[in-house]
């Protein structure tokens, strides 16, 4: 098996560990979106009394709970993305290909000079936090309709 041979081994097991994180990220947002709406039938059934503070805050703090959640999944996956790409550059530019690396590059680090870069650059990512940010208002909107 050549270097190249290897590389796109690499390059095949790097798109199946994004695709499952991908998978992940999917299956959290299926569970907060059933939370939150099972919270809202409740509370618009008038299945319980929670004061307008409450009512905010708890769904405020499942969604925040699951930012986070989906936060620490997206390090990973950067960096099996950071890896692919490296990956099919020295397949399409012949540079020098210094693997089998896999799980190298996907060790979690506990080096906090890396790590808090890493997790800040996935938290203020837009796609992550807007829709959740959208949810969150809506339902705030709802809340203090009712």
């Amino acid at each position: 098996m050549d270097k190249n041979d290897i590389a796109v081994e690499e390059w095949k097991q790097l798109e199946s560990v994004i695709q499952k994180y991908d998978d992940i990220r999917l299956r959290l947002n299926g569970w907060l979106i059933a939370l939150l709406s099972a919270f809202l039938v409740a509370v618009f059934t008038d299945k319980f009394e929670l004061s307008i503070g409450t009512l905010v805050t708890l769904p405020i703090a499942v969604i925040l709970f699951f930012y986070i959640a989906e936060t620490c999944i997206g390090v990973g996956e950067a960096r099996a993305i950071v890896r692919k790409k490296y990956v099919e550059r020295c397949l399409r530019q012949g540079d020098d290909y210094d693997g089998p690396r896999v799980s190298e590059s996907l060790e979690p680090t506990r080096d906090y000079k890396i790590l808090i870069p890493e997790a800040a650059k996935e938290f203020l990512n837009a796609t992550a936090y807007l829709p959740k940010l959208m949810v969150g208002i809506i339902i705030v909107i709802l809340l203090l309709a009712k």
